[in-house]
This record gives C-alpha cells, sequence and structure tokens, in this order.
C-alpha cells in the first residue's frame, strides 16, 4: 500500500461535513452533476478523473451492498419461472357449446334449446407487476456488476450462477415486451409479501433504484463516503457547501454559472453577491484562472527551465472580488495525519502570494481539516495575508466573519 492509499484508508473514521454536502445538493438536481463534481477535484498525482471513474467505484459499494442479497437468489432460470406469482381474472364468454363454467340462468334468456352458451372463465398469469420488478432487477444489475468488476477484479466471482440464472430466465420471459419502469416502494413492499424469493427480489430493487430517487444526500451516505478514493473529494464537496452556507448565512445571493466539470470555457462556478452589489467570484479548483487571464502563474514560470516543469498550483476553492481585489483562499485536507495537514500552510502562502501579484490587494488564506485533528481554530498574519486552520465544523462561522469584515 502506498502512502497516498493508506492516507486515505485512515480518513475513514473522520467526520465528513455532512451540512455542507446538504448545502451544495440544493443546486443539483440528479447523480450526473454530483458524479461530475466528484471527479472534478484534483487528484494528488495529477491523474484527471471522469464521471466514469467516479460512477464505477460508487457501484463498486452498491455492488458490494447487492452481495449480501444475491446468494439467496436461484441458480437456476426454471426455480424463477417457477416462483413466479400469478393472478387470477374471471372472465364472461359467450361460444357454441358448453363448458364447465356455463351459466344455464343466463344462456336460458336467449331461448330454449340454446344454441349459444354464456359462462365464465378463470385466466391465469404471471404477475405483470412481478415480472415488470423481475426485467427490470436483470436488466440493471448486469451495468453494475460490469462497473464494480472493472474496479475491483473477481468481485463477482462466487455469484456467477445466480447472475447467470437471472440472465437466462429474464430472456425466456422476453425482457422486451415489459417497460422497464422504475419500481417505487410500494411495489417493493407488496411484492416482498409474496414469498421468501420476491422479498430478496424487492431488497435488491431497493438497493438499485437509489440512484434514481434524487435523494442525492442518500447516495453521497451509502455510495460515496464508503470509498476510500471518494471520500476526500466528498470532503471537498462538502467544504465548498459550507462556502455557500457561509454567504447565505450573510443574505448573501447565490448564482450557479456553470457545472463543476465538463465547461468548454474556464471560469468560476458561482457569482456571489453581497448586500453592497459587489460581485464575488467562487472558483472550484482555481487553476483555470491563470488561463481565463492570459498569465503565466509564477510558479511554472519559475519552474520551466527545470525538465518535466511543474503543472499549475491552485487554491481548492477560491474567492475573489474584483474591484475591491479581495481574495480568500481554501485548501481542503482530509487526513489523519497533522504533518500532511500542516503542509497546507506553504500552500496557502503561495497562493496569496501570487494572487497578490496579479489579482488582489489582500486577502486571507483558510486550511480546513477534520474536526478530529483541529480542535480549535488558529490563525497566523503573513506578509501575504492572515493564514487560519480551522475544522470543517468551525468554517462556515470563521469565513463568515472575514467576509462580513470584508464587505463592512
Amino acid at each position: 500500500m502506498t502512502d497516498r492509499e493508506s492516507r486515505k484508508t485512515r480518513t475513514r473514521r473522520l467526520a465528513l461535513p455532512w451540512e455542507g454536502v446538504q448545502e451544495l445538493l440544493r443546486y443539483w438536481s440528479g447523480k450526473g452533476a454530483l458524479f461530475a463534481g466528484l471527479a472534478a477535484v484534483a487528484d494528488d498525482d495529477g491523474r484527471r478523473w471522469s464521471d466514469d471513474d467516479v460512477r464505477r467505484r460508487a457501484h463498486r459499494i452498491l455492488f458490494q451492498r447487492c452481495l449480501e442479497v444475491i446468494p439467496h437468489l436461484p441458480t437456476t432460470a426454471d426455480k424463477w419461472l417457477a416462483e413466479l406469482p400469478v393472478t387470477s381474472t374471471r372472465l364472461r364468454y359467450r361460444g357454441s357449446a358448453p363448458s364447465s363454467g356455463t351459466d344455464w340462468v343466463a344462456t336460458r334468456r336467449h331461448g330454449w334449446s340454446p344454441r349459444t352458451f354464456e359462462g365464465r372463465t378463470r385466466t391465469r398469469r404471471s404477475d405483470p407487476i412481478a415480472v415488470s420488478v423481475f426485467h427490470w432487477v436483470a436488466h440493471r444489475l448486469p451495468k453494475v456488476q460490469d462497473d464494480a468488476a472493472r474496479v475491483e477484479r473477481d468481485i463477482d466471482k462466487d455469484v456467477q450462477p445466480q447472475l447467470a440464472a437471472l440472465h437466462e430466465a429474464s430472456a425466456e420471459l422476453g425482457a422486451g415486451s415489459t417497460a422497464l419502469a422504475i419500481p417505487d416502494r410500494v411495489t417493493l413492499s407488496a411484492l416482498g409479501r409474496s414469498g421468501a424469493l420476491w422479498r430478496h427480489t424487492s431488497q435488491l430493487a431497493d438497493l438499485l433504484r437509489l440512484e434514481d430517487t434524487q435523494d442525492l444526500l442518500r447516495l453521497s451516505r451509502e455510495q460515496i463516503e464508503p470509498d476510500d478514493e471518494l471520500r476526500y473529494r466528498l470532503f471537498h464537496l462538502g467544504v465548498l457547501g459550507l462556502v455557500l452556507g457561509a454567504v447565505r448565512q450573510l443574505s448573501w445571493q447565490v448564482f450557479s454559472l456553470r457545472p463543476l466539470s465538463g465547461a468548454k470555457k474556464p471560469g468560476p462556478a458561482f457569482e456571489l453577491v453581497d448586500p453592497g452589489g459587489g460581485s464575488w467570484e467562487l472558483w472550484f479548483e482555481a487553476g483555470a484562472i491563470w488561463r481565463r487571464a492570459k498569465v503565466k502563474e509564477p510558479y511554472v514560470a519559475a519552474t520551466a527551465g527545470v525538465r518535466q516543469s511543474g503543472k499549475v498550483k491552485a487554491p481548492d476553492l477560491l474567492l475573489i472580488e474584483r474591484k475591491r481585489r479581495f481574495t480568500v483562499v481554501v485548501e481542503c485536507k482530509l487526513s489523519s495525519e497533522s504533518s500532511y495537514i500542516r503542509e497546507g500552510y506553504s500552500q496557502v502562502v503561495t497562493y496569496l502570494s501570487e494572487l497578490r501579484m496579479h489579482f488582489a490587494d489582500a486577502g486571507e488564506a483558510f486550511v480546513v481539516g477534520p474536526q478530529e485533528m483541529i480542535t480549535e481554530t488558529s490563525t497566523g498574519v503573513t506578509h501575504s495575508g492572515r493564514v487560519t486552520f480551522c475544522s470543517s465544523q468551525t468554517f462556515q462561522n470563521d469565513l463568515a466573519d472575514v467576509l462580513r469584515e470584508a464587505v463592512a
């Protein structure tokens, strides 16, 4: 295990700023925005993530939960077909010959001797609700399985018989003839009372439908937070949400300008308007500010002569008010290692110094870490501006105080 992997593994018990995550989710309407935002967080080793990378890791967590249920499913298609619940319907008919269901009273009304016979018949067919849920699970589960196996090879090796039986039974029933509607909780609750197999099928469907319920907070808790590679990204988004919460606390207006990733033109993610009419840019992964201004970052310029020269260094989050020429730099540090958190000092002092050369005359910086590691807020004064270390628990109020002072 590398030092980086070890550090991320040790973050599992550190609290995340869920109030900030919930605040940010107010501006998003679907899982696509969440996955894109997570992918946009810069990786320590410079690797660029895609939305698909995030989805696959989220699906690995989801499939791991599904593995608690899949072993209870049939290992043959015949077992599935035999267990399908049936519904019975009585229909009236008129025929040229009598049968066991002939209604003699109704038949006699047409005269005697009768030429046609009226009666009732009973038809039996597979329960359409069960068939619909079954096909939806059979369609959805393989996609999650494939994503999970791309992240963790052989994660599905012990349930191959169950997965094959599910696929074969779906093919025999003719999945194409059934609309693949996402089942709701009421439907799954009713189906779960049809026997042990359908109780397990309902449990599986309930796990698989989470991404389509628009409950992004629950999705974050259940499929994002448990993954070591995604947790620190979620912390980063949570701190962004705390910034939005701070300005909303001050009665500022918030305007979302673009997705956190995928924009062809670089720019701030949000515009924040203070009560005095000042317009603040809120940048997420702010390296693009140099490219947008057509200015070479000092670090890049200084290291240009070095073999394999460095890439742009930039704050995780950046607030800047152009008219006041004031900036706030925010660096996010989710770690249980105090030395790693302290590294944020040299980073934010550098960022402040560079930004003041081109974009601002004054500024402040925050290094935000987990509340378990930063037990109290502390501030130091540098030539470039004040630097404050604080926990995600106090950051929103600490930032609000700085912004209140800046616009006073």
